[in-house]
């Protein structure tokens, strides 16, 4: 579980349909010593095949979020 402290503030969002542009965005906040939060979600395709591929949504976080182990209490 990732707590965002309230001062997180985002400085960037950007969407993505490979997982290799992710990484790029991943490793670049790493070299810089930055967060990041990751989601991905499913889009269904507009051809009536009914198939989905996978997308992703990464922001770039201004510090780094406080990481509590789910054993762990918060603290407060």
């Amino acid at each position: 579980m990732t707590d965002l402290p309230e001062s997180s503030q985002a400085l960037y969002t950007g969407y993505f349909t490979t997982l290799e542009e992710v990484l790029d965005h991943v490793n670049a906040a790493d070299t810089l010593g930055l967060g990041f939060r990751l989601e991905s979600y499913m889009v269904t395709d507009a051809d009536d095949t009914g198939s989905a591929h996978p997308e992703y949504a990464f922001t770039l976080l201004g510090e780094m979020p406080l990481r509590v182990e789910a054993d762990e209490p918060a603290v407060a």
